[in-house]
């Protein structure tokens, strides 16, 4: 008596897709996490009541100021005496005359005056100080 042997198949995972897959998460992880506008700093900004105003104005400088009072220019730690260099460097470069002064609540007011006073002895013909918008 002779058997029929069936050929069985074996099961195949087909894992190209699932590569495919995989690298187009990583490449648009990749692209949003560029992204990202601040520093990685934790600074908690004031509240204000008002609502910013609409701007076309290209991008500012901006000074980050941390609660224990260190200054960044973009993402690098900078003294007090550097900001005079840097901002002439900057107006050299093209960048707007406009600074953006970003403190954290808890810094003293005298630190902020301090950077505002450097910047307009620097050339830069406007400075604004950051907030946040209050939820109400």
């Amino acid at each position: 008596m002779q058997f029929s042997q069936r050929h069985r198949r074996k099961a195949v995972i087909n894992i190209i897709s699932l590569v495919d897959v995989v690298f187009l998460l990583l490449i648009f992880f990749m692209v949003s996490a560029t992204f990202m506008d601040e520093p990685a700093l934790k600074i908690a900004l004031p509240a204000s009541g008002a609502e910013p105003p609409e701007s076309n104005a290209p991008e500012p400088m901006t000074v980050y100021i941390t609660s224990q009072g260190e200054l960044y220019f973009g993402d690098q730690m900078v003294r007090v005496d550097e900001l005079p260099g840097i901002f002439r460097k900057s107006i050299d470069e093209g960048k707007p005359l406009v600074l953006n002064v970003k403190a954290d609540k808890e810094v003293t007011h005298g630190k902020v005056i301090e950077v505002m006073d450097l910047a307009r002895q620097s050339g830069i013909e406007m400075v604004t100080i950051a907030t946040e918008h209050k939820k109400q």
